[in-house]
């Protein structure tokens, strides 16, 4: 990380992020100065995990929150399934849609009007499903090994 004065040129700090003083230090009241502060992809990842830790939730809480949703869902959707697997009309496949759709509409609506907004929706569909594909081609090649 570097801390550089923009108004004297000089390099006021360049070390770890983790030994950084924070701005207020180089800033004084009888000085006017501008700064910028580069940082590492790596650093600026590090921080930011760090503010969702601090504002969102530390790590445990976040998977248990994304634990719950996905066991709501798993659980939604296999009932769903099984009601679809026996539909045989419409009416059916409408009545064993019903009580996902009441689960949902709550949060779709929110999503939708925006007074919800989603990281994935942030950080890019294609960004995410590619994470999500290179993450599981890397757990799964560790499983392969060590099978």
């Amino acid at each position: 990380m570097k801390l550089i004065n923009k108004t004297t040129g000089i390099v006021e700090f360049d070390g770890p992020a983790a030994q950084f003083p924070g701005i207020d230090v180089y800033q004084h009241d009888e000085v006017n100065a501008e700064f910028e502060l580069i940082c590492t992809a790596e650093e600026q990842r590090t921080s930011l995990r760090d503010e969702i830790t601090v504002n969102a939730g530390d790590s445990e809480s976040l998977l248990g929150t994304a634990t719950d949703g996905m066991h709501i869902l798993l659980y939604q959707v296999a009932k769903l399934s099984a009601q679809l697997s026996t539909a045989e009309s419409l009416a059916q496949v409408r009545a064993a849609a019903a009580e996902l759709n009441t689960l949902l509409a709550g949060f779709v609506a929110k999503v939708d009007s925006q007074e919800v907004k989603l990281p994935y929706q942030t950080k890019g569909v294609g960004i995410v499903m590619q994470d999500i594909e290179s993450r599981a081609t890397a757990v799964n090649q560790l499983i392969a090994e060590a099978s």
